[in-house]
């Protein structure tokens, strides 16, 4: 609700650094604030000025036009760029939830509580080590891109559904594919455990886990256990990682050790795992609108897919990218009854 002071635009040369400045400059007066740019370079030659000073020096930052200010003023800036930030994200989440064709007014109210009267990291959902706090439940909103939490919390919430209606699929967080790079099975296997503990394995039909490409994009593997068969597909149908046949071939190895650990006969694998891996047939993403920036909701909504199949076949998806407005205001109503 803070009304902030306006930006002003001020040139890197009428920035500069003093020594031993006589007086200051009381931000409050001023009535304007500096770009997000000027603070960063008011905070780096303010640290320069420490570091070639072994004793702490008397400097501070004169900006051209309108005066002399010190390290605590260049705070107080940071933290208005911070609070401006929150007051954006919050009016975008205000209007994103308001037009709505799927959810009532009550459900709204729900929703914008959950997301509105949370601290940002105040635990929403929990599944182990897996937590969903408000930040991660806010990244629901537009299309803003999903953290690995968001997509393991929904994931494992519809695995655990599924499950209790008889599929026998298994989910495994986003942070397997860095234990499957480790290539080590005894560690691999303790870190799975937790999601495949009690599952008759010699009856699993799918194991699915989303993979990050890139840095900045999801895609979701899927080994369909009956078949001996990998499948992987994202909405922007991009290149895997090059290292995607050593998950899959380190991930059948773990379930096969898991299984002698159950008393179970393995089965010898017959897995033919080689590029290029096939694509399920995800709906394809568009690059701009509605649903360019909602990779993760597609590995959320083709996951869920796959584990209610029932059976280990590949789902049909009824589901399109240029509905994802509907899907994420969904899945946010879903936590509020999950929580």
């Amino acid at each position: 609700m803070v009304n902030f002071p306006p930006v002003v635009q001020i040139k890197d040369d009428d920035i500069k650094l003093i020594i031993g400045a006589k007086r200051l400059t009381n931000p409050l007066m001023v009535g304007v604030r500096p770009s997000e740019s000027t603070v960063s370079k008011c905070q780096q030659l303010l640290s320069q000025a420490n570091e070639d000073d072994d004793e702490e020096p008397d400097v501070a930052i004169q900006l051209t036009g309108l005066g002399v200010f010190d390290q605590h003023t260049v705070e107080i800036w940071r933290k208005a760029l911070i609070g401006a930030g929150v007051k954006r994200k919050v009016t975008e989440e205000k209007r994103w939830l308001s037009n709505t064709h799927v959810l009532t007014d009550g459900k709204i109210q729900e929703v914008a509580s959950l997301l509105f009267d949370s601290k940002p990291q105040q635990e929403i959902l929990r599944f182990g080590n897996i937590i969903v706090d408000a930040n991660d439940l806010s990244s629901l909103v537009a299309e803003r891109y999903l953290t690995g939490f968001i997509i393991d919390g929904a994931c494992l919430k519809y695995c655990q559904e599924a499950q209790a209606n008889g599929a026998l699929s298994i989910y495994l967080p986003s942070l397997t594919q860095t234990w499957a790079s480790s290539g080590n099975c005894n560690y691999i296997h303790s870190k799975v455990l937790p999601y495949i503990s009690g599952r008759e394995l010699n009856q699993l039909q799918w194991l699915i886990t989303p993979i990050h490409i890139n840095d900045n994009h999801w895609g979701l593997l899927c080994l369909n256990m009956v078949s001996c068969q990998a499948f992987f597909d994202d909405g922007l149908k991009v290149n895997p990682p090059l290292n995607i046949c050593d998950i899959i071939q380190t991930l059948v190895e773990v379930i096969h050790f898991s299984m002698s650990k159950q008393s179970l006969p393995p089965q010898p694998p017959s897995w033919n795992i080689s590029l290029p891996i096939q694509r399920f047939g995800m709906p394809d993403q568009p690059l701009t609108g509605e649903g360019c920036g909602s990779c993760g909701m597609g590995v959320i909504l083709a996951a869920k897919d796959f584990m209610n199949a029932g059976q280990a076949t590949i789902p049909h998806f009824k589901w399109l990218f240029k509905d994802m407005t509907d899907h994420r205001q969904r899945l946010l109503y879903q936590f509020v009854e999950w929580k």
